[in-house]
């Protein structure tokens, strides 16, 4: 059976704003063009690739990067043990 739930748009935007979990979104999105593509110096693929690297092993908070990666993989292991529900809070949260 499937349930349709309506928001209205004011009630989405409120939960964008909202500071809890996963993660805030803050009202943002992406929105991708393709449509004018430009090309890209090995000089700018090099700084992308670095500013990676550097914010993987420099994370601006704890739990992201490689330490949140590290953490992660271990917290994972205790997901085969969670009954149907905790799972799907898990899976959404995570």
């Amino acid at each position: 059976m499937k349930i349709n739930h309506l928001v209205d748009y004011k009630q989405v935007e409120i939960a964008r704003s909202s500071n809890y979990r996963p993660l805030p979104a803050k009202n943002k999105y992406l929105d991708i063009k393709l449509d004018d593509p430009k090309i890209v110096s090995s000089s700018v693929i090099f700084s992308a690739i670095k500013e990676t690297c550097d914010n993987m092993l420099n994370p601006a908070a704890k739990l992201l990067g490689l330490n949140g990666i590290d953490k992660f993989s271990k917290e994972i292991l205790k997901w085969s043990k969670f009954d149907e529900e905790k799972l799907k809070i898990a899976g959404i949260t995570n």
